[in-house]
């Protein structure tokens, strides 16, 4: 997994951050159950692209984001739009 985030500055609050980013990732073939779940090896690495907006609230961040996938392929579960409350450790 790899990401690689552009912060732009806001000049209207410090609480407020706009970003684009480009992200990679491996993926790994899921059947039906998750016991044959298949890792022996890498699969063909996925990327996307897209902006973000990260609000520092009185609850804790709170992140938009829009990606749109650049090599996606037919099988692909594709979420263009993504919301999260919190922080990664």
């Amino acid at each position: 997994y790899g990401n690689l985030e552009l912060i732009f500055p806001n000049y209207i609050s410090d609480s407020l951050r706009t970003s684009l980013f480009v992200d990679a990732a491996n993926v790994y073939q899921l059947n039906q159950t998750l016991k044959n779940f298949d890792s022996s090896g890498p699969g063909p690495i996925r990327y996307s692209a897209g902006i973000a907006g990260t609000w520092r609230s009185p609850l804790g961040p709170l992140s938009l984001s829009l990606g749109w996938p650049i090599n996606q392929q037919s099988r692909d579960n594709r979420q263009l739009f993504q919301f999260t409350m919190g922080t990664a450790f």
